[in-house]
């Protein structure tokens, strides 16, 4: 039921906005993720510009773009795409939820609160960040809780890898690891791992998909930098 009507919600909003007009899909910042994305498909640099000179943007990060490219630029398509991961978005939350409480009606409450929060609708159905980035932050630390539970090191390298996506998401993200890493190394004194090692194995996905983008940053500006928001 919860998917359902997590779903249906924001399907309802969806309609009544298509409806209306497409421009509220749009936000100040959708614009500049669209022309980033409609400049890579047309062959010009990275740019916000709509027109030359194409200066290379030095702010965001291309996740939105990237997804914008791979549904051609289709808002609908990429609007039903993004519906989706908001309604993916709830059911890992009470996966969470019930896996660190161990109460169904707990984690059905907390995916409740999430199915009916506004902007977390509204924002499911604009070009913008905030789900794919809450997607994935979610992600992060329920892959990481299941480690802290079993100890494999394949979910340590999946959060970490989620991490990644959070910051090419949003550049805020790239400060992630300052607030996980000490909570990393009590849990690997705890379990005995060598701290070095466990910290070592959660930074390399994290290292080399940011470093990717910091690399591509010294390619065209000549200086190493994430973002300059």
């Amino acid at each position: 039921y919860l998917v359902i009507l997590t779903l249906l919600v924001r399907l309802v909003w969806f309609f009544y906005i298509s409806g209306i007009s497409e421009i509220n899909f749009f936000y100040t910042d959708s614009i500049g993720y669209y022309q980033l994305a409609e400049n890579i498909l047309s062959g010009n640099p990275y740019s916000l510009a709509g027109e030359e000179p194409f200066y290379s943007d030095v702010f965001r990060t291309p996740v939105l773009p990237i997804i914008l490219i791979s549904c051609f630029l289709n808002i609908r398509t990429f609007l039903f795409i993004q519906i989706i991961i908001s309604v993916l978005t709830v059911i890992f939350l009470y996966r969470l939820a019930h896996r660190m409480t161990g109460d169904k009606k707990i984690a059905f409450t907390a995916g409740l609160l999430v199915a009916f929060d506004v902007p977390t609708v509204v924002f499911a159905n604009m070009i913008m960040t905030e789900t794919y980035y809450t997607f994935f932050l979610l992600m992060s630390v329920y892959q990481l809780v299941i480690w802290k539970e079993n100890g494999r090191k394949k979910h340590l390298l999946l959060s970490s890898v989620f991490f990644g996506l959070t910051a090419m998401t949003r550049p805020i993200g790239i400060f992630l690891p300052l607030f996980i890493l000490p909570l990393l190394w009590m849990i690997n004194r705890k379990k005995k791992i060598p701290v070095l090692k466990g910290n070592l194995l959660f930074l390399l996905p994290f290292g080399f998909i940011t470093g990717s983008w910091i690399v591509r940053n010294y390619i065209v500006f000549g200086s190493f930098f994430f973002s300059h928001i």
